[in-house]
């Protein structure tokens, strides 16, 4: 079972952190070394990419104009779905609504997540 943590206490953890400004088309890189699973709820936060990705996500995701997705992409094997959705699991738990995260499968990766911000 994946612990939750209050949407304020996400913000308290990360305002600590190293802010990271996005850039559009920007995507973050998890490889499948920096990843153990199962991780625990400070790991996954102390993933630059992942801590890169969601500053990124809350920033945008308070314009109402232009709402965004957190976009997981994963290598097309069946444990690359399984690792996108262990972390989108983990996303839920530290507040991110599940309707804010898309998974897509990708080809072109073979061992690692690529996570980027897409205007829906």
């Amino acid at each position: 079972m994946i612990p939750a943590i209050a949407p304020l206490a996400l913000c308290a953890v990360l305002a600590a952190s190293p802010c990271v400004d996005a850039v559009a088309g920007e995507a973050w890189s998890l490889t499948a070394d920096a990843w153990r699973s199962p991780p625990a709820v400070g790991e996954v936060l102390a993933q630059p990419a992942v801590r890169a990705a969601v500053q990124a996500w809350l920033r945008q995701a308070g314009n109402a104009d232009h709402p965004a997705a957190l976009v997981i992409t994963h290598p097309e094997a069946e444990n690359g779905a399984a690792w996108a959705n262990e972390l989108r699991d983990w996303l839920i738990a530290l507040a991110i609504p599940a309707e804010a995260i898309a998974i897509r499968s990708d080809d072109t990766r073979t061992n690692e997540l690529r996570l980027f911000i897409e205007s829906r």
